[in-house]
């Protein structure tokens, strides 16, 4: 799985790996990018020569995506008052994909407003597990129907 950067990696390391490892499908995050040049900002030549790249190194494997969708074109998180600004953050959209419109409101960016201490990596995981796979695939239709397409993979 092509990731964007230490975040997706993370996410898919701890959150989605496990979930798929019980149905025989293994999930290998790789970050987008060269040597010491891995991660952040993507555009649709970089993620096709890495697909392409891996597709050629292992021929039995599948190879996906887990990206910022923009980007290719042109601890203290559990506490009571966040709660309230990370629910209205939510409830200003049909679903939480939404929420992932724009560089300048990522749904990173917009938590930082909330709460200047997020770190990202160690948060985002935290807050993805305490979600779960179960509750994204119910509110996200674009993220169930990715990992449906993983799934059928075993039946493949």
């Amino acid at each position: 799985m092509v990731v964007q950067g230490q975040s997706e990696e993370s996410f898919l390391s701890r959150v989605l790996a496990p979930a798929f490892y019980e149905r025989g499908i293994f999930l290998t995050p790789i970050i987008l990018g060269v040597p010491g040049q891995k991660g952040g900002r993507t555009n649709c030549a970089r993620v096709r020569k890495d697909v392409l790249l891996n597709l050629k190194q292992e021929r039995a494997a599948y190879c996906s995506t887990m990206l910022d969708h923009y980007g290719l074109g042109p601890s203290g998180i559990n506490q009571a008052h966040l709660a309230a600004s990370f629910r209205t953050i939510r409830d200003s959209f049909a679903m939480p994909e939404d929420i992932n419109d724009d560089p300048l409101t990522a749904p990173a960016k917009r938590v930082v407003t909330a709460y200047p201490g997020y770190r990202k990596v160690l948060h985002g995981t935290i807050a993805a597990k305490a979600v779960g796979v179960d509750s994204m695939r119910r509110e996200c239709p674009h993220f169930r129907s990715w990992l449906e397409r993983l799934e059928r993979l075993v039946a493949a």
